[in-house]
């Protein structure tokens, strides 16, 4: 990766002959943060011109796993952060997103299984149903612990009603928080676990 002007210009060999082609050039001025894998190379002045202009840049490991960053000399993370710590101490703010999220979730939930029922020709109203006042209550929640306990229900509902769209092939029986053990792991726990690896 180098720096063309105001552009980060991202190039490589795809053909290993060492003809370089240009895959991307990025306009600085569209970033508000760079994240990079550690087999990247990068120029002094690629690195340089983004700290420049407030934007920090975070190395990742080949396997994902965050490495380090390089931060602008001026920079409002600590403020943020303690911002970010002080809100998490007001109740009514936590409750509101909280709220926020749990509803987006079971949305999501149900819009999901209204797809496949459609895709399918199947009659999936009394889970589209139970998920939908789910939703309502959802909105109208007074306290975090019910919040978690109409996530607990939202979700038990969710994974019982998609069981019902999976091939024979991929029996679901129930799920389970504990992470894989030793030996063959069943078709549905080997994508969904490789599924949430990639995410």
């Amino acid at each position: 990766m180098g720096l063309l002007s105001e552009r980060l210009v991202v190039s490589a060999s795809p053909a290993g002959d060492g003809k370089v082609a240009v895959l991307r050039e990025i306009p600085i001025m569209d970033l508000d943060r760079l994240t990079i894998e550690e087999s990247v190379s990068i120029s002094s002045a690629a690195l340089a011109e983004p700290l420049r202009r407030g934007i920090p840049i975070n190395i990742l490991g080949a396997n994902g796993r965050f490495l380090g960053s390089f931060l602008p000399a001026q920079n409002d993370h600590g403020q943020w952060r303690l911002r970010q710590y002080a809100r998490t101490l007001d109740s009514a703010f936590a409750l509101a997103i909280a709220r926020r999220l749990i509803s987006a979730k079971i949305y999501n939930q149900r819009r999901l299984i209204q797809r496949l029922a459609a895709n399918r020709g199947s009659d999936a109203a009394p889970a589209l149903h139970l998920l939908e006042g789910l939703l309502v209550q959802a909105g109208r929640a007074t306290t975090i612990a019910e919040l978690r306990g109409l996530e607990g229900a939202s979700t038990a509902r969710y994974f019982e009603a998609w069981a019902n769209f999976l091939p024979p092939e991929f029996p679901f029986a129930q799920r389970s928080r504990r992470a894989p053990g030793r030996g063959r792991r069943p078709p549905w726990r080997a994508i969904g676990d490789g599924g949430a690896g990639a995410g």
